[in-house]
């Protein structure tokens, strides 16, 4: 797991926890986006949830960074075990 990740580790699927924090370091500087996207793959399920809450921050103010993204987006979403809402 990346440092970047290990910012979202810990508490529950409840909790935001670091997630804005880390939408913010990745807005910030753009190359950390990729290891961000590495997260939808955690086992963790609250780092996969903390990486799921990120992305869509990220998504509010450089929607750019996700074209081409939304086919592997959906499969992994659709492919999670953790409950849709």
């Amino acid at each position: 797991m990346n440092d970047l990740l290990e910012l979202l580790k810990g508490g529950d699927l409840r909790s935001d926890g670091h997630a804005d924090e880390v939408a913010g370091d990745v807005i910030q500087d753009l190359e950390l986006f990729p290891l961000l996207l590495d997260g939808l793959g955690e086992e963790d399920d609250v780092v996969r949830g903390g990486t799921a809450h990120s992305l869509e921050r990220v998504s509010r103010t450089r929607p750019e960074l996700f074209d081409g993204l939304l086919s592997r987006l959906i499969e992994q979403s659709l492919n999670d075990k953790l409950p849709h809402g």
